[in-house]
C-alpha cells in the first residue's frame, strides 16, 4: 500500500488564497507542463513528492515537496488541534488542479527514472514509485525567487546556515490550468478567477527574503580570506 493511500484523511486540507509576507525564475506565474512526479524519502523518515515541471518556453523547476513528518503523519498537533502539513496542503491542491484526485486518491506506479546522486555527481537509473496520474498534465504555478542561506554539513551530519546566501525557486501557489482557479474558487463556485490577479500584483518580479546571512557556530570560524589579503573577489553571492 502507497504512502499516500495512509494519508489521514479526518484532517481536512486547507489550501487557503494567501500572498505570504513579503537559470533561477523571476517571480510569476508560469504555464507548467508536470514531466516527471515521484515518491521519495528523506535519511530522516519524511516522505515528498519530487516534482519537475517545464513550459513552452524552457523554463524548468523541480522541486522535493514534503507531506509528511519522519513519522509518516501528514499533520501536526497545536494546542490539542490537528492541523495538516502545508506541504501536504500544496501537494493536495496540485492534484486536484491538475487531475481532479485528491493527493490521498492517487495510485503510483513503480518505474526506473533518472536521479542526481550526489556521491557519483551525476543522475544515476533508480526505480521510483511515478504519480502517472500527474504526468503531462498542465498546471499554473506561481514561483517566487528566494533569497536563502547556503547550507553546509556540520560535524555531527547536519545541515546549518554557512554564512552564504543563495537564490532559488519554490512553488509558492497553484492554479488551474485552464481559468487560473484556486481549490478555494472552484469550490466556492466562482464565476471567475481573482487571486491569481492578486498574488501578481504582490510578487511579479519581486524576491522573498528567507536568508538571515549568520554562519552557525557549529562550523567554526569561517575559511573565507578577510578583507584586505588580496583574495579574489567571488563573482557572486549567489551560489546555485
Amino acid at each position: 500500500m502507497s504512502i499516500l493511500n495512509q494519508l489521514d484523511t479526518s484532517v481536512e486540507a486547507e489550501d487557503k488564497d494567501t500572498l505570504g509576507r513579503g537559470g533561477v525564475l523571476s517571480s510569476n506565474i508560469y504555464n507548467m507542463i508536470i514531466v516527471m512526479a515521484y515518491l521519495n524519502q528523506s535519511k530522516g523518515g519524511a516522505h515528498c513528492v519530487h516534482l519537475e515541471v517545464k513550459d513552452a518556453d524552457g523554463n524548468q523547476h523541480r522541486q522535493d515537496i514534503y507531506f509528511t513528518n519522519r513519522n509518516g503523519e501528514n499533520f501536526y498537533t497545536r494546542d490539542g488541534q490537528r492541523n495538516s502539513l502545508p506541504g501536504f496542503n500544496q501537494l493536495n491542491s496540485l492534484s486536484l488542479l491538475a487531475c481532479d484526485l485528491p493527493l490521498n486518491q492517487l495510485t503510483s506506479e513503480e518505474k526506473v527514472v533518472n536521479v542526481y546522486d550526489f556521491d557519483e555527481k551525476k543522475e544515476v537509473p533508480v526505480s521510483k514509485d511515478v504519480l502517472m496520474q500527474w504526468i503531462n498534465k498542465p498546471i499554473k504555478l506561481g514561483i517566487l525567487k528566494i533569497l536563502d542561506d547556503k547550507n553546509e554539513k556540520n560535524g555531527d551530519g547536519k545541515y546549518v546556515p554557512s554564512g552564504e546566501v543563495r537564490e532559488i525557486n519554490e512553488i509558492d501557489k497553484s492554479f488551474r490550468a485552464s481559468d487560473g482557479m484556486t481549490t478555494t474558487e472552484i469550490a466556492a463556485e466562482a464565476t471567475e478567477a481573482v487571486f491569481i490577479n492578486d498574488w501578481l500584483d504582490k510578487w511579479k518580479d519581486e524576491v522573498k527574503t528567507k536568508a538571515k546571512g549568520k554562519r552557525d557556530p557549529s562550523l567554526g570560524a569561517s575559511t573565507a580570506a578577510p578583507a584586505g589579503t588580496g583574495a579574489p573577489t567571488p563573482q557572486s553571492l549567489f551560489d546555485k
